[in-house]
């Protein structure tokens, strides 16, 4: 998958509505997942990042309002609301609570895909301006990870693509190897801003970068786990 495409999370209960909005975003070659359920939507998160949520107000044994508010603390996603309340002091409330938009349905699919578009590009430029731009390679015994191209390569020549926040993750740690990291501090990497100590997140990140690492190198142990404190990781030797 190319690091330029965009990338959506639709939680929708009603099927019909949530199949509708999936199918005109595929065609316009996005990559969505859905989602019914609302518990799910932060382990789905963090499982793949995404660009932009399009939210409904109304789920069950949810408040589409403070899901809204939670989601905008962690990080800096698109939310964007598609629900059938034209209540617009349900709408103050949704943009005061972070949302960056705020649809009706029956939903103006090519307004949506417009507005969509310009705010992914307002997101992506902003977290470029905010990391000092570099090409700096970390070379070790027979891997490398270039933050530039956000990719580790092996030995062999084969290649794996980071997440942004895999290749956050991944560098801070190997500018503090052999230093254990608290889970709060990787997890701030990642745009968390208030710390959740049930919030498993960054564990889901570390095990999916631990998991290519160790395809890559062939080393299970590069990134460790420090029981009660968080990861440490062993550098080896690096060039």
């Amino acid at each position: 998958m190319s690091n330029n495409m965009i990338r959506a999370l639709i939680v929708e209960d009603d099927l019909t509505a949530r199949t509708m909005l999936a199918e005109y975003l595929k065609a316009q070659q996005w990559v969505v997942r859905e989602c019914s359920e609302a518990n799910r939507i932060f382990d789905m998160v963090a499982e793949e990042p995404v660009d932009l949520i399009f939210l409904d107000l109304h789920l069950p044994g949810a408040d589409g309002q403070t899901l809204c508010k939670t989601l905008r603390k962690q990080g800096d996603v698109g939310i964007i609301f598609t629900t059938s309340c034209d209540d617009p002091i349900e709408k103050i409330i949704a943009l005061e609570n972070g949302a960056d938009a705020y649809y009706v349905k029956p939903l103006p699919l090519r307004e949506i895909l417009a507005c969509s578009k310009n705010l992914v590009q307002r997101i992506r430029s902003s977290a470029s301006a905010s990391v000092p731009a570099t090409e700096k390679s970390y070379r070790f015994t027979n891997w490398e990870f270039s933050d530039r191209d956000l990719t580790i390569r092996g030995e062999s020549g084969s290649t794996l693509s980071l997440t942004r926040n895999e290749a956050r993750v991944l560098n801070f740690m190997i500018q503090h190897a052999n230093q254990p990291l608290s889970r709060e501090k990787l997890g701030k990497l990642t745009g968390r801003t208030e710390w959740n100590p049930e919030d498993r997140g960054i564990d889901v990140l570390v095990s999916k970068l631990r998991g290519k690492l160790t395809q890559i190198s062939g080393d299970s142990q590069l990134i460790k786990t420090q029981y009660g404190v968080g990861y440490l990781f062993n550098a080896g030797n690096q060039d």
